[in-house]
């Protein structure tokens, strides 16, 4: 895999400017928003080691990117072990959902390995914390985390510019038409019956009549 896609702060020795990205504390969101859109970061640490304070030596590194319009999702990812020795990183988009009243609902595509797979993930997001709970445990040839709380970066690509720009895009066309392809509503129960012919049959139009 490569690291092109990513903007350097998987390196063993982060500048001080993109670590404080990762760990800067996230803007404040109005009260009762649910907004799943942006960069988000989370450092996986060994037990016994402050993730507020990771070395990238010894602490993973994951980042989801993501956009929402209405209630559809669409996103990336990318997972780094410690040193960036391995990573697990998703094409533009590998992240698609839908959230629900409790969060969000959809799922993962992993391309670590020559044949992709699909994990289903529940998100959720309370206080700027993004949780991310995988959901299943698929055969195959990926590293993403059982589960993982990320915050919200601040402003900024976390990604190269050129996926960026690629995924802003292929996300933009996938959530319009997501957004307007939903399915018409049911009919209600009386609607369904006229129309099977066992409910009351609307009235024959009266004829008109024309006064000279």
């Amino acid at each position: 895999m490569s690291l092109s896609r990513c903007i350097g702060f998987w390196a063993i020795a982060l500048p001080a400017s993109l670590l404080s990205l990762l760990v800067a504390a996230p803007p404040v969101l109005a009260a009762g928003d649910v907004d799943f859109s942006g960069n988000w970061t989370a450092w996986i640490c060994p037990k016994g080691e402050a993730s507020s304070q990771p070395d990238p030596a010894r602490c993973s590194s994951f980042v989801l990117s993501l956009y929402q319009k209405e209630n559809k999702l669409c996103g990336s990812h990318l997972f780094a072990t410690a040193g960036a020795t391995q990573l697990d990183e998703g094409d533009a988009p590998s992240i698609s959902a839908s959230i629900e009243k409790d969060g969000a609902r959809g799922t993962v595509e992993s391309r670590r390995g020559a044949t992709p797979v699909q994990l289903h993930v529940d998100f959720k997001v309370s206080d700027n914390v993004l949780t991310w709970q995988r959901t299943d445990n698929p055969g195959g040839d990926y590293m993403l985390p059982r589960a993982a709380r990320l915050r919200r970066a601040a402003k900024g690509n976390l990604f190269g510019a050129e996926f960026a720009q690629r995924l802003s895009a292929v996300c933009a066309s996938a959530l319009a038409v997501a957004t307007t392809a939903a399915p018409p509503a049911a009919p209600s129960g009386q609607d369904a019956a006229v129309r099977a012919g066992t409910g009351p049959q609307p009235l024959a139009p009266k004829p008109t009549v024309e006064v000279k």
